[in-house]
């Protein structure tokens, strides 16, 4: 699932917190006149209990949960494992924990009632799963659901709360709030979720990493929520709780704008981690740490400066004491703004969870030691002065421990300028307080005059980080909605393919690069570049040049090829892989293009085909520039790029390089001069699609066949290679790709998993599925599972390798009984290799009806799969992820799938995926499909929606660098 930007996350958690946060704020002035300061200090008090029960009843399930979705969040399965396991245990131990709260506080003591209904909150606890939608990045459900129950809750405390007797109604409003906004989160789940056995999940091994962040949990409860519990119990004033409560929750409406962004951040420094993008890592802290000096500076001096006026009409009398609390506690801001980035995002994240936990136990302790102290001297305000010291202590240990990763992270860097502006408009504000009146209206004007002075002061000294917050928000709104990049410089993209984006070579791979080419070229904040090779030759020179080249978007992207390379695409190749392994031509050639138009911030190879692997060592070159590869086959391994040995089977042991001697056999010299030839008559734009050149061509082929034709002639078949070549063509590849390229995406799950199986580093590997037009057309056909007879449809080629010679096989042996109930239809291309009427004759005399197809196109599928119950992908290569998996499927037929390549991954009941190759297997899973149609529902129930343009773009964005990406 591709992510949303940071910055609209950022917003929907921001505004996710206000709602937990600002709403409560609403009501204090009304409660604190309702209740009173002991009412208020009664429930601080009490909820400061429940929440040592829920806190470990909850075993760090929230933050370890966000942490561990965000790592599986490419894996729908593993995800939803991962759920079942975690909330199944929090349900046991918040279970336990509720047992023993019971017990201890609801039947005995005083404040019995506000226990009893206390127990509501801990069963709201079991279900709160928001930790899974922040894992996910999905924080615009938590604001839909908060913004309904906060505000039901906000019309039920002013309705029925009236006197301090109604105390017990405010509990319980509080509490039912949090249980119903918790129970509506459920209403989401399926989508994001799949069926999951119970033998399927493992529990222990989440059992130590949790018990690791719960500990240092514990410890920052200690000065979050025991501070309250000890004010009451060391000086037995429920007022002096009221007090400190109060001025908490002005600074935590505060903190919670800093916070917002940490929570999102999370994700994306535990996602950049998986990946060991530790320079990405470092971007996103930087833009943190200059985020809480810039926003936390102007916060500090502002609540201490509109403090007195605050107090005065916000809470009423009785309150005085607060503004000294208020001042006091205001500092912690900044240590906690800079804490959840120190720690939180980075130490968490990292798996460092060991240097956590010593920050905050050593900050923890010196927090209870200090309590003890100054809390019987001056109350709520020895608390404050305490949980100050503490935060500060935390903030320099951590970030000692930060240092040490990144030497160069300047922490001071950012400060200098916003701490100037925040003492000037401090000092404006702090004078407007003391000589204006005490009102609403009053503090409202200090707030406007003392951002405004803030601002200005930042602009007059040229604060780069707030004139990038202006650059974002004036770019969103001229491009309304486009994607923009925290950064206002332009990224210069340089995509690589062996065809130029606007050729009618290359298969699936050129219409996606024209795809993701028609998004990126309309960025003004992407310059693109787009460069090719190994394709064109030129007939009276040998020279290696670059030429630049036309393209249908003009000079939206500046577009390039080079000419004569001695390295041709794949097949043409394949008998001199000691060119590519060895040649250094291209390096020169790849090198003089990046320093006469580079740097570039990224390089994607869509392939290597038609460079040399050396190219890849420019990363050494410019180690800043993104070398990103997409894996659309597999050529890293095999020369051939399918993996499919002599023609016939997969190729599961090339034997040290000796099977690729024979396997495929092509003539080097020939092939350069057919490249020539056709570059020669493209310049003249002679269509080389035209009928008289193909007969022409294969005429010519013929003639050379008999010897005849010197153009074409081989006289012999020509391998200039030895094993060892092959050997080393695979091992560099997967060593060069390990150590230079900088994300490796794999176009299906199991193209992840051959890639790791040859040796590519398991971290490099994203499961990047390719943006499909297709993703956006559903059409769910409601097919009468009881008609008579079954309709099965092939649609693909008369090829071995896409499983055809498979097909007629199985079917041929499949049960009369079964086929003579179903219609069969053959839709393919007409081959001259196969006689198809005399398989069609062979399969009328076993089913119901054979129907017979000369190919299709895309304008006939959707009358060609009506009324069909089942399409069959019987691919017995490793086919990367077939197209008509998936064009069968958006015009809603289920399939049946070979687990060969990643067509089995658009759905995922086993029902429905047979093991490639075997004749017995599909047999038996078609014969059970047939003869329990039922089950054809079953597949939309695990069907995984391929994924749309739009969703693979957001996910392209993301391994660029960009941080807005477009909707």
């Amino acid at each position: 699932m591709a992510r949303k930007s940071i910055a609209k996350n950022y917003i929907y958690n921001l505004i996710y917190q206000m709602l937990v946060i600002v709403l409560p704020l609403i009501t204090t002035p009304y409660l604190s006149r309702v209740l009173g300061s002991d009412g208020i200090g009664t429930f601080s008090y009490t909820m400061s209990i429940v929440t040592f029960f829920i806190l470990f009843g909850s075993m760090g399930v929230s933050l370890y949960g966000q942490r561990t979705i965000a790592y599986t969040s490419g894996d729908k399965k593993e995800s939803s494992k991962k759920f079942f396991e975690l909330v199944i245990i929090k349900t046991i131990t918040l279970f336990i924990s509720m047992i023993v709260f019971y017990f201890c506080f609801a039947i005995r003591g005083n404040n019995i009632l506000y226990y009893k209904i206390l127990l509501i909150e801990i069963v709201a606890n079991i279900f709160d799963i928001s930790w899974f939608f922040q894992g996910k990045e999905d924080f615009d459900k938590l604001v839909v659901r908060n913004l309904i129950v906060k505000l039901l809750c906000l019309i039920l405390i002013f309705t029925c709360v009236k006197s301090r007797q109604d105390l017990w109604i405010y509990f319980l409003i509080y509490v039912s709030a949090d249980l119903l906004g918790n129970l509506s989160m459920w209403l989401y789940l399926p989508k994001y979720l799949v069926k999951v056995s119970m033998k399927e999940l493992n529990y222990i091994p989440h059992i130590i990493p949790m018990i690791l962040l719960f500990l240092p949990q514990i410890a920052i409860q200690i000065y979050t929520v025991l501070d309250k519990t000890m004010i009451g119990v060391l000086t037995s004033n429920m007022s002096e709780v009221g007090y400190y409560e109060q001025a908490q929750k002005i600074v935590k409406a505060a903190l919670l704008v800093l916070t917002s962004l940490q929570t999102v951040m999370n994700s994306r420094v535990a996602i950049a981690y998986a990946k060991h993008d530790y320079n990405e890592i470092k971007g996103y802290l930087e833009n943190s740490i200059k985020f809480v000096w810039f926003l936390g500076i102007a916060m500090l001096g502002g609540i201490i400066g509109i403090s007195s006026g605050l107090v005065y009409w916000y809470y009423g009398e009785g309150f005085d004491k607060i503004e000294l609390i208020l001042i006091a506690t205001a500092p912690i801001i900044m240590a906690i703004g800079f804490n959840s980035i120190f720690g939180v995002q980075y130490l968490v994240q990292v798996n460092k969870t060991k240097e956590f936990t010593i920050s905050v136990v050593v900050g923890a302790s010196l927090n209870f030691v200090l309590n003890l102290f100054l809390i019987p001297i001056f109350g709520g305000l020895g608390a404050a002065f305490a949980s100050v010291v503490s935060e500060v202590t935390i903030a320099i240990i951590q970030y000692r421990y930060l240092k040490k990763d990144f030497n160069d992270l300047s922490f001071l860097k950012s400060s200098f300028k916003p701490i100037l502006a925040g003492i000037l408009m401090f000092i404006v504000v702090k004078f407007l307080d003391i000589n204006m009146s005490k009102s609403v209206f009053s503090t409202l004007i200090q707030i406007f005059i003392g951002a405004i002075i803030y601002l200005l002061v930042l602009i007059c000294l040229r604060f780069k980080f707030l004139f990038d917050i202006i650059d974002q928000i004036l770019g969103f709104l001229k491009s309304k909605g486009g994607i923009q990049k925290v950064s206002s410089q332009k990224k210069k993209v340089l995509l690589y393919n062996w065809v130029q984006f606007d050729k009618k070579e290359g298969g699936g791979v050129t219409v996606y690069i024209d795809n993701i080419i028609s998004d990126l070229k309309n960025n003004e904040n992407i310059d693109l570049y787009f460069i090719s090779s190994g394709t064109n030759y030129n007939l009276f020179s040998k020279k290696i040049k670059i030429k630049k080249t036309k393209n249908k978007y003009g000079n939206l992207v500046k577009s390039y090829t080079i000419y004569n390379s001695p390295v041709m695409i794949a097949y043409n190749q394949f008998s001199r892989v000691d060119i590519y392994n060895e040649d250094q031509k291209m390096v020169e050639v790849f090198n003089q293009f990046i320093e006469k138009y580079g740097e570039f911030d990224i390089i994607h190879f869509n392939n290597l085909e038609g460079l040399s692997l050396n190219v890849l060592k420019l990363k050494e070159k410019y180690p800043k520039t993104k070398f990103i590869y997409s894996m659309h086959n597999y050529f890293p391994v095999c020369p051939n790029v399918f993996l499919w040995q002599h023609n016939k089977e997969n190729c599961k042991n090339y034997r040290d390089g000796k099977a690729c001697c024979n396997c495929v056999i092509s003539d080097y010299e020939q092939a350069r001069r057919m490249l020539k030839i056709k570059t020669l008559l493209e310049k003249f734009r002679i269509n080389l699609q035209a009928k008289w050149i193909k007969n022409l061509y294969n005429k010519l082929k013929k003639n050379s066949n008999e010897g005849k034709n010197e153009i074409l002639a081989v006289t012999k078949p020509l391998n200039k290679c030895k094993a060892n070549d092959y050997k080393k063509f695979r091992e560099q590849n997967v060593k060069y790709l390990n150590k230079y390229v900088d994300d490796i995406l794999c176009v299906s799950r199991r193209v992840k998993e051959i890639a790791i199986h040859y040796g590519i580093k398991k971290e490099k590997c994203h499961v990047s599925y390719i943006g499909t037009k297709f993703a956006n057309h559903l059409q769910r056909q409601d097919i009468d599972i009881h008609c008579p007879k079954f309709n099965l449809i092939y649609l693909g080629y008369m090829n071995p390798m896409k499983g055809f010679d498979f097909l007629i096989e199985a079917l041929d042996g499949l049960d009369k009984k079964i086929a003579m109930n179903v219609n069969l239809y053959l839709v393919c291309r007409n081959d001259p290799n196969y006689n198809i009427e005399e398989i069609k004759n062979r399969l009328d005399e076993k089913f119901a009806s054979v129907t017979y197809l000369d190919g299709y196109s895309h304008d006939t599928l959707s009358s060609l799969l009506k009324g069909k119950h089942l399409g069959v992908i019987p691919v017995v290569w490793e086919d990367n992820l077939p197209q008509v998996a998936i064009e069968v499927t958006s015009f809603g037929v289920p399939i049946l799938a070979s687990d060969l390549g990643g067509a089995s991954e658009l759905c995922d009941n086993t029902d429905f995926k047979f093991k490639g190759g075997d004749v017995r297997d599909f047999q038996k899973k078609l014969t059970n499909i047939i003869e329990n149609r039922e089950k054809l529902q079953e597949f939309w129930d695990f069907y995984n929606k391929p994924t749309t343009m739009e969703q693979h773009l957001e996910e392209l964005y993301q391994y660029y660098g960009m941080k807005e990406k477009k909707k």
